[in-house]
Order: structure tokens, then sequence, then C-alpha cells
């Protein structure tokens, strides 16, 4: 089961540009990761796998967030602020999260729900892009592999990138606090971050056909590898 949280850059019209110059709409690629999303299709396609793709873009809200955090609709995007997000009532806060966070989340536990009662185990992997160079520094690896609950298939990865000439760190740029699958602590659904992985891939290997298919490979590896 595979999903892709900044997928779309796509802005509802009743929110214009948020205040932004087109400027800085393009600077931050209008909140999408870059090739995150064809990175997706290509695995979903080969993998004959479910999967969910996010299409609001992460500068109206973050899928990758949870519902309490400050960063889930972000005031600032590379020391500049935006507008159409500062100083929003309670009430405003609330109605983004109905109308665009909760949908996609309950798409994402339905299709989870559906694998678990087809397969009866589920392997949940979240797949996003990064920059190559974040805030100053620059990220040397082709691939984080992000995970909590999920950190003992994370090394079955890291494996298999690695025969296929790829480098792949573990936990590495960032860590999570929380995990993978937003749902709040002692839902029975915490049980799919067991085996979930956040996946980046680096932007440079955007074009790089063979990093996808390594991706794929290690992907396809690990699921049989670990599967009952």
């Amino acid at each position: 089961m595979l999903s892709c949280e900044h997928a779309s850059g796509e802005i509802p019209d009743e929110f214009g540009d948020l205040g932004m110059t087109e400027e800085h709409l393009t600077e931050c690629a209008r909140g999408k990761d870059q090739g995150a999303a064809d990175l997706f299709d290509y695995l979903v396609r080969e993998l004959d796998c479910l999967g969910v793709r996010n299409g609001i873009s992460r500068l109206v809200i973050d899928a990758n967030r949870y519902e309490d955090q400050d960063e889930l609709i972000p005031t600032r995007w590379g020391g500049k602020e935006i507008p159409g997000n500062i100083g929003l009532s309670d009430a405003e806060r609330m109605r983004r999260i109905e109308l665009y966070y909760r949908p996609y989340h309950q798409a994402l536990v339905d299709s989870l729900l559906k694998c678990e009662t087809l397969h009866g185990k589920v392997f949940f992997f979240a797949i996003h892009a990064m920059a190559e160079q974040f805030e100053g520094q620059v990220r040397e690896m082709d691939f984080a592999l992000i995970a909590n609950r999920g950190r003992e298939l994370a090394p079955f990865l890291e494996e298999r990138l690695r025969t296929s000439g790829y480098t792949a760190a573990i936990n590495q740029p960032y860590h999570l606090e929380r995990d993978i699958l937003r749902v709040s602590v002692g839902s029975e659904l915490e049980r799919f971050n067991e085996t979930a992985v956040l996946i980046e891939m680096n932007e440079r290997c955007r074009a790089d056909d063979r990093a996808k298919e390594a991706l794929l490979n290690a992907i396809r590896g690990t699921v049989e590898a670990n599967y009952p």
C-alpha cells in the first residue's frame, strides 16, 4: 500500500495564491515534492498495489502532519511569509481540516483496511521527494528511509538499495516525532505503523530510471522477505 502526501501543488480557487507572489510559488514548487507523484504512479503500476495520492498543496494544509501540529497550515516557506495562512481563526483552521485534510486520511485508512482484508498483512510505504539542498545543507544520500514503529523494515530497504548502487540513510536527515499514519495514540489503526516506512527520493534522481527501478525492487524484496 502506497501513499503520496505531497503529490500536488493544487491550491483551490477560494484561496487565490494565498497572498504569495508568483516567484515565491515557483520557488517552493507550489508546495509539492518534485518528482514524487511520478515515482508514486510508477510504483503503484509496477507493484500492482493500492495507492492513495493527495490532491491538495501542502501550502493549504499539510497531509504529512498531525492535526495539532503548528506546521499543519504553514505560515512561512523558504524564509518568506504565506500571508493567506497568517492569523487564521480556529473556525477557519477546522474548516480546512474538515474539507482538505480528513477526507484524504480517511481514504488512506479505508485503503489500508481493504489491503489488510485482501492480504492479511499490510506493508505501508509513503512516497516523498526531498531537495538536494535544504537550508544550506547538502543531502548526499540518494534515498532517506524514515521510520518509527516500522524501523525494522528500513534495513531491508537500505541493503537492497545499496546492492543496486544507491545510498540510503535511515532516519536522516530527520526523524519522526510520532509516526507515518496520522492517527491518535491508542487507536487500533496504529498497527499499520508497525510495517510502515516513509521513503524520500533525492530530487537529483528524478530523471534516473535506474534509481526508480532500484526502489521498486527494494520494496518488492522487502515485502517478500517479511511476508509470512
